[in-house]
Formats: C-alpha cells, sequence, structure tokens
C-alpha cells in the first residue's frame, strides 16, 4: 500500500511539474541553446535585440537585389544551410539572409516568449529587407522556422513563402520534442494543446497570410513531421504541396533543392 501511495504522488508530482514546465518553459524546450560551430561566410551580419533576446542576420550577397530570408529549424545552424542551399553559387543570384534565434549561432540571450520572438522576428526582417533595399523577398521556414516564417508572411506579405518539413502547429513540435526526450516521453499524456500558451497553427496563419505564392514540401519518409498532417493543411488552403520521395525531416532540404529553386527563380525574376 505505501509502495502505491509513493507511485501515485511521484506520477502527480511528476505530470504537475511537466504541466507548469509546459506552460512556462516552453520557449527554452523548443529553442534551446546550441553553441556557433565553425567560421561562417556570411558578407555582413546584422542584429536586433529586444526584451534580453538578440537575433542575428547573416547576410550573403549584395544589396538592391532579390533576398531569400531563411528560417532555421529548432537547433539553428548557419554553417549547416550555407553548405546545403549552396550559398556559395547563390551570392550570384540573390542575397541570401539565414536568421539565428536567441542562444543561437551567437545570438545572445534566450527565447523567453514564443509570441514575443515571432513578432520581433518579423521586425527584425522588415528592417532587414529596408538595409538590404531587396527588391523582393521570398520566406524559407524550415521544420520549427515554417511557423516562424508563416507567422512573419501573415503579418507582412512577401512575393513567396517556401515550408520545407513543415509542422502543423507549435504543439506538433512540442510532442516531438517530448517523444525524443525519454524522461519526458509520459508527459505527451497532458493535454499539450490545452497547455500552451500560443500554440501557432501553420493553416490558421496561412489562411491569415492570404499569399498567393506559396508552396509546402514535405518528404514522404519524414517521421517528425508526418507527411499526412500537411496534406490536410495543403488540401483546406489550396497551397501546393510538393511530396518528396524518399525525403526525411533532415534529408528532403537537400533531395528538394532543385525544386525549391525552380520555384524561387519563377517567383523572383
Amino acid at each position: 500500500m505505501r509502495l502505491i501511495k509513493l507511485v501515485t504522488l511521484f506520477a502527480i508530482i511528476y505530470f504537475l511539474a511537466g504541466a507548469v514546465t509546459l506552460r512556462f518553459g516552453l520557449p527554452y524546450l523548443l529553442f534551446p541553446s546550441i553553441q556557433k560551430t565553425g567560421k561562417t561566410s556570411e558578407s555582413m551580419q546584422l542584429s536586433a535585440a529586444s526584451s534580453q533576446m538578440e537575433m542575428l542576420a547573416r547576410v550573403y550577397g549584395e544589396k538592391n537585389r532579390p533576398c531569400l530570408f531563411f528560417f532555421t529549424g529548432q537547433h539553428g545552424g548557419a554553417l549547416r544551410y550555407e553548405h546545403e542551399l549552396g550559398l556559395g553559387a547563390l551570392k550570384e543570384e540573390l542575397t541570401t539572409v539565414i536568421l539565428s534565434y536567441p542562444s543561437q549561432g551567437g545570438a545572445k540571450g534566450n527565447v523567453s516568449d514564443i509570441k514575443a520572438l515571432a513578432k520581433m522576428t518579423t521586425s527584425f526582417i522588415a528592417d532587414t529587407g529596408r538595409q538590404l533595399h531587396c527588391t523582393k523577398a521570398v520566406y524559407y521556414g524550415r521544420s520549427l522556422g515554417a511557423i516562424v516564417a508563416t507567422y512573419s508572411a501573415s503579418q507582412i506579405q512577401p512575393d513567396g513563402l517556401i515550408l520545407e518539413s513543415s509542422p502543423v502547429s507549435l504543439s506538433q513540435s512540442v510532442k516531438h520534442v517530448l517523444s525524443n526526450k525519454w524522461y519526458l516521453f509520459a508527459l505527451q499524456l497532458l493535454p499539450i494543446d490545452a497547455l500552451i500558451p500560443n500554440d501557432f497553427k501553420v493553416e490558421a496563419l496561412l489562411k491569415k497570410a492570404d499569399i498567393e505564392n506559396a508552396i509546402i514540401f514535405q518528404g514522404d519518409n519524414d517521421s517528425v513531421t508526418p507527411l499526412a498532417d500537411i496534406e490536410l493543411v495543403a488540401q483546406r488552403t489550396g497551397i501546393d504541396l510538393i511530396i518528396v520521395n524518399g525525403g526525411t525531416h533532415s534529408s528532403t532540404i537537400t533531395k528538394a533543392k532543385p525544386q525549391i529553386f525552380k520555384q524561387l527563380n519563377e517567383w523572383l525574376y
């Protein structure tokens, strides 16, 4: 009997602590601190700070050209995306801007409020676009960055929006984080949708953005953000969906790159 009581007490404390963490510590789960590794090759770096959060924009290319704003996923990684996007060749055609969130890629501070981060990002890319005199702008959101990109697009309409390996909502991203940590796995039993203060949903943001040029690239072998989920969003919003054969959550960006840049050229030139 005593053992049952102890187990019950532990379960209550565990789930209560989990609920509090999801309610108030969610930003730290979704945007962990990632140290900058390796030397990046941007032509300039811009920054913005607000409420103990700093964002960085690594700029590859020159002013007065079309701009591609790249919203990284949960773990950032400007150096990785330099290689995967092939920015050496792209510099001759357009200016690419890779964003780094607070506590990632050399940006100071921590994400303390996800909605505040989304608003800050929107303001930052608008200022960056003005400083670079972008003739056109396309937002490219990858993984969790797809939600941030779609939020920004719903506030400032770009010339195009590309979502790749996109979750359907913030809560889906949270569930994935929990499932990947053994000590948090059981927290998936909690009503996560209800515990998240601002559960941004891609479908609602797309409808609000009402962008003519929008497309989704999703791998059919993606176990993190399953194809079936985003297919429903594409059907209900009328957004074009390109299924990337054999694409996993990490490989879709590489497999789809020729199609992605073909679409970019159609929108920007």
